[in-house]
């Protein structure tokens, strides 16, 4: 009877110890939210798609901005459609910005961040960039647009993308 107790010991924990390997590598191959994947980002500005969803920690809502075949849509409360946004003079600079910023990487978004004397608390608002190129996640970002425990410095270009992003999904909150 122990001879067998000792030999299911022995399957159980070998067979352990395999799916324990099998499940550290499939974690590894996943793409974390708050971090670039940029496999593909060589090849600068190609991609298929942009999905923006913007988090407005004043009103507490989610909305979505998505761009591809040079049309923008904005689905306020993240799935509800509002409208398609042709004005290429908000349109043209956003993508322009998201391509500085995630896809090429060319500009940092944050300058500087310093520990804080102060804690504040607060719902920050926030930003989540996901860039798609054939199907396969190019750039996915989220930045959150403040800390309790730091003072963040923003690049300027930066706050301009941010508030255009807000600028375009302002119209959710007039319903």
């Amino acid at each position: 009877m122990s001879y067998l107790l000792c030999v299911l010991s022995i399957v159980a924990l070998t067979s352990s110890c395999g799916n324990g390997k099998s499940q550290k590598k499939m974690d590894d191959n996943m793409v974390p939210e708050t971090t670039y994947n940029t496999s593909s980002s060589d090849s600068n500005e190609e991609f298929n798609s942009i999905e923006i969803k913007h988090w407005n920690g004043y009103v507490a809502r989610l909305h979505r901005l998505e761009y591809s075949e040079d049309v923008l849509k904005l689905y306020c409360d993240e799935d509800d459609f509002k409208y398609e946004i042709d004005n290429t003079t908000q349109v043209n600079p956003l993508v322009d910005l998201i391509k500085r910023f995630y896809i090429n990487r060319s500009d940092e978004i944050i300058l500087s961040k310093k520990k804080s004397n102060v804690v504040t608390t607060s719902n920050y608002s926030s930003i989540e960039v996901k860039v798609m190129d054939k199907g396969e996640v190019i750039a996915d970002q989220k930045t959150q647009m403040g800390s309790e425990e730091y003072e963040i410095e923003f690049n300027p270009e930066f706050i301009k993308l941010y508030e255009l992003i807000q600028e375009l999904t302002s119209s959710c909150e007039k319903r």
